[in-house]
């Protein structure tokens, strides 16, 4: 944010997301962060302002924030690509305006031991949402802790919020109410999105037809994250059904069928006459 503007409700996501080193060190130097100046510092510091802010948003103790530099330990699943190649990105680009950004790689059950006792700086991992706004406004309440709460944030504040779009049947009032528990997620600083990841389909109408029209709903994408895309419930199938190519397949299974059923009279044979040929021995 740039004073009281939160770009998230006032810019599309594509001003949103943009990337500007300048920019972005005119944001924290007017915010309160300052360079240190010593040798070989490449992290900034809070200062006062920072301290004051964080107390009257958040009761955090003013001499708990002034001082502090923006260094933090990333702590990165080295198993997932995606996630160790943004850490990485982040480490550098990130340094360029005064954040130390410094992976720690571990495995997934190291990654859930240290997120889920919330004993991390920050860490990195990857969220979806359903349509409904409800779950990813659920998951940074108190009510989520040691689940869906990656965050570790418990406020008495945000569950009133949460609560109160829960019981919103109103269009407007809810959209009131989930852009509240926004704002919120975003002042806090709990959950912040650094990548939205963009996918490419290609499809032809050779076999199968009426895709629709995914910009004007994307609720058609095969990789949402709700159930079953609606898109299976309206293809339909516009090929021809190769006869020839089925009756070989018939044909195949029947000389297959015939096969083996000759291997087995062939087996049971064979066993029949040993058995014949042991009993002439013994007699």
């Amino acid at each position: 944010s740039e004073g009281n503007v939160l770009y998230q409700y006032t810019k599309p996501l594509r001003d949103v997301m943009s990337y500007d080193v300048e920019t972005a060190n005119a944001i924290l130097d007017s915010a309160g962060y300052y360079w240190s100046g010593e040798e070989g510092a490449s992290a900034r510091v809070a200062g006062e302002i920072v301290g004051e802010r964080m107390n009257r948003l958040f009761g955090i103790p003013r001499e708990g924030v002034v001082g502090q530099f923006l260094s933090f330990e990333v702590i990165t699943d080295y198993t997932n690509q995606k996630d160790r190649q943004i850490a990485q990105y982040m480490e550098q680009e990130w340094v360029k305006t005064g954040i130390e950004a410094t992976p720690r790689y571990v495995d997934q059950a190291q990654w859930m031991a240290i997120v889920y006792t919330y004993n991390f700086d920050v860490q990195l991992t990857y969220w979806s949402g359903d349509v409904d706004p409800n779950y990813l406004c659920y998951i940074t309440t108190s009510y989520a802790l040691y689940g869906w709460n990656d965050f570790g944030v418990c406020s008495e504040e945000y569950d009133n919020l949460y609560i109160n779009q829960t019981m919103a049947f109103d269009y407007e009032s809810r959209k009131h109410w989930v852009d509240e528990c926004s704002k919120w997620q975003y002042l806090s600083g709990s959950v912040l999105a650094t990548v939205y990841p963009e996918y490419c389909f290609g499809f032809n109408n050779a076999t199968w037809t009426n895709w629709g029209n995914w910009t004007e709903h994307p609720g058609l994408v095969l990789n949402h994250f709700w159930g079953d895309p609606p898109l299976y419930l309206q293809l339909q199938y516009s090929g021809e059904e190769d006869s020839d190519y089925m009756a070989e397949i018939a044909f195949g299974t029947v000389i297959a069928v015939i096969a083996i059923s000759a291997i087995l009279i062939s087996t049971m044979r064979k066993r029949r006459n040993r058995l014949l040929e042991e009993e002439e021995e013994q007699d």
